[in-house]
């Protein structure tokens, strides 16, 4: 009586309304963030002007975003409202989750009733034991008696014990049940929308209409997964999407589209802003011929005399890292990934893993060791033609040999034509880093001061065959003139004078001891507090 009074009151709040009618979702298109939904319905029309109702849709609507075809008919306007009165029906696990919990709490009434029968026959038995009353007793009804006593009462309270136990069990389950529907139940709204189209028809006619719009509360993240055997063989590149939805209704059994990116949900043209690029990425901006060592949170806030390379001098405001989570950050390209398979996503579950694409990736790998931070090998595997799957910056699981090694972050925006990804790493390759103390001295001439410095590096392979391995070291970089950086020994070592960055690329055979050593020389005023 309650709904059909909403009911009643609903139909009034539309009147003129000829239909109200349910439709099908026929694709969704998801974005990032949002999704296009693709809906067709099949209505009667009458002749002249009418209102159709399409209701159970998603609250969540951007009404701005609203579009309808109805062949033979004429669109006057749409509308969309939120309709309180009507919420959109429950979803499957919702609904097995009640018959669930009615069920289970029909089941703990029974054993509370069996309880109170049990608890009725104890007392009757133990109000009924007491002899006193009695004048003379049988010695044989005495015997009688007391094993009735004997047997009967250790046996009711062992049911009385049994029948406690699972009532508890049942409480735990039912505690269970309700938590999980609570959960499920924070994204089943407590409305519904609601898409009210104006037509007019010159004839009654049995057509369908198709409507599309887009939705928020869903959207999906990207998750990758590659996989090496060993070292000679191409990488195993997977490419999936985690789906999510809240949009509290169902999408049943839908063809899903992948989106790379944000639709432009304004009817404002886009503008073109000048596209300025810079070393965002380096720890070091160059002014001219100097290098200026920076760190994160420093690189908002440095601001030169001249112009800063590759900032205009006219762009007086202060500059920013662009971020690439940021949801006003254009998307420079689109990709759309049509998946073969159809899936129904219920509203609120899990974000449900949908496979893009597989591919076996060319891959060259080579070990790294940065000693001076820490001695581990690291495998890393360089891996090309990843230019061409529309990659966007997005978790990756990694596995070696059958092994999950760990997880990575893939970010496609460089314009590197390679992948560094790492592999883990390696115990069997064993690295040293000392300080060669007797050529490490200080002293003083004069008004300077001078240091010396000098380290020696090891590489044991203990692996059966050859490796490639990339050592890195460094040596200081000055940024006052007045301190003089001068390297003596680099071993065969390619030195980045930017960066102080000592990189050398060996070749050790199996079983081998490889030793490197460099050597650099410090010199500055004796006034200065230079700590190295």
């Amino acid at each position: 009586m309650f709904k059909k009074i909403f009911t009643i009151l609903f139909i009034f709040l539309v009147s003129n309304i000829i239909g109200q009618v349910s439709s099908e979702i026929e694709k969704v298109k998801v974005f990032q963030n949002g999704a296009q939904i693709y809906r067709k319905v099949n209505i009667n029309i009458k002749k002249g002007p009418q209102k159709i109702v399409i209701n159970q849709l998603s609250s969540f609507i951007k009404s701005n975003t609203i579009q309808a075809n109805i062949k033979g008919v004429k669109i006057l306007d749409i509308e969309y409202n939120i309709n309180y009165l009507e919420v959109v029906s429950d979803n499957q696990k919702i609904t097995n989750l009640k018959e669930a919990l009615t069920s289970i709490t029909f089941d703990i009434q029974k054993e509370e009733n069996t309880k109170s029968v049990l608890n009725l026959e104890l007392e009757l038995i133990l109000s009924n034991q007491n002899l006193k009353g009695q004048e003379s007793l049988d010695i044989e009804d005495l015997k009688e008696f007391i094993e009735f006593y004997k047997s009967k009462i250790p046996d009711l309270k062992s049911k009385l014990t049994d029948t406690d136990n699972q009532i508890e069990k049942y409480k735990t389950v039912k505690y269970k049940l309700k938590k999980q529907l609570k959960i499920l139940q924070k994204t089943q709204k407590e409305s519904s929308g609601v898409i009210i189209i104006k037509v007019i028809a010159n004839k009654a006619i049995k057509t369908s209409a198709t409507i599309n719009y887009h939705t928020e509360n869903c959207g999906w993240t990207p998750i990758y997964s590659l996989r090496a055997t060993d070292l000679n063989s191409p990488i195993n590149f997977e490419y999936a999407a985690k789906v999510y939805q809240n949009t509290g209704v169902i999408w049943n059994n839908s063809p899903i589209t992948l989106v790379t990116g944000n639709p432009v949900l304004t009817g404002q043209r886009p503008e073109l802003s000048p596209w300025i690029i810079n070393n965002y990425g380096s720890s070091y901006l160059k002014n001219k011929d100097r290098f200026i060592m920076i760190t994160k949170d420093e690189r908002n806030k440095v601001s030169f005399d001249k112009e800063l390379e590759g900032i205009s001098r006219s762009n007086s405001k202060p500059y920013s890292l662009p971020s690439i989570t940021s949801q006003e950050m254009p998307n420079l390209t689109f990709s759309e990934f049509n998946i073969q398979q159809t899936y129904t996503l219920e509203s609120g579950a899990e974000a449900t893993r949908i496979v893009i694409d597989r591919n076996n990736l060319p891959a060259s790998y080579e070990y790294y060791c940065a000693p001076k931070i820490n001695n581990s090998v690291f495998l890393i595997a360089n891996i090309s033609g990843w230019e061409k799957l529309s990659l966007i910056p997005g978790k990756a699981n990694i596995y070696f040999d059958n092994t999950y090694v760990g997880n990575s972050i893939i970010n496609p925006e460089t314009s590197n034509d390679t992948l560094e990804i790492s592999l883990g790493q390696d115990q069997r390759i064993a690295v040293k880093r000392n300080k060669i103390v007797d050529k490490c001295k200080s002293k003083t001439i004069g008004l300077s001061k001078k240091h010396n410095r000098a380290y020696n590096i090891e590489i044991k392979n203990n692996r059966n065959n050859l490796v490639k391995i990339k050592i890195v070291d460094q040596i200081p970089v000055a940024t006052n003139d007045k301190i003089k950086v001068e390297i003596s020994n680099k071993n065969g070592a390619k030195l980045n004078h930017d960066s102080g960055i000592l990189e050398w690329n060996f070749e050790i055979p199996p079983k081998t001891l490889k030793t490197t050593t460099f050597e650099f020389k410090v010199k500055h005023p004796r006034k200065l507090n230079v700590v190295l």
